[in-house]
């Protein structure tokens, strides 16, 4: 039997991006790797992400805007233009350029879908909600 101890050392060390790549779960450090692995682990982040977007697309019937958030949504071109090439088939056309600056609206003007990449503070709008709450008990 695995101690508890161990087995969350390799939930926390050894597995998801870190397993796939040999090298690490922190995606800068899988971007400036070269190694087949490390692409490999990239690229299994990116088609979770399609696949997601195409599960819930299905389900609503098409989408009228993808926003991109978090550290890696909103910090990583690569990931948007790996995540939207796979998406042409939704109208979706992003603009390299304003997608490589970081620019709030990324998609082309032609596009049929709008793409943002949007900067939050989800730490903050988590306390504002626990302070909402504890002013209402």
């Amino acid at each position: 039997m695995i101690p508890a101890e161990e087995v969350l050392r390799i939930l926390n060390k050894e597995s998801g991006l870190a397993g796939i790549s040999g090298l690490s779960g922190d995606f800068r450090e899988l971007i400036k790797s070269t190694t087949d692995d490390a692409q490999f682990a990239l690229e299994y982040f990116v088609n979770g992400i399609v696949r997601s977007i195409g599960e819930m697309t299905a389900i609503l019937g098409g989408i009228n805007a993808l926003v991109f958030t978090g550290g890696i949504g909103a910090n990583s071109p690569l990931v948007r233009h790996r995540v939207c090439s796979h998406l042409e088939w939704l109208g979706l056309h992003l603009n390299n350029e304003a997608n490589n600056k970081n620019n709030l609206r990324i998609n082309h003007d032609e596009s049929k879908v709008e793409v943002y990449s949007l900067k939050a503070d989800e730490e903050k709008v988590m306390a504002l909600r626990v302070s909402r709450l504890m002013k209402e008990q």
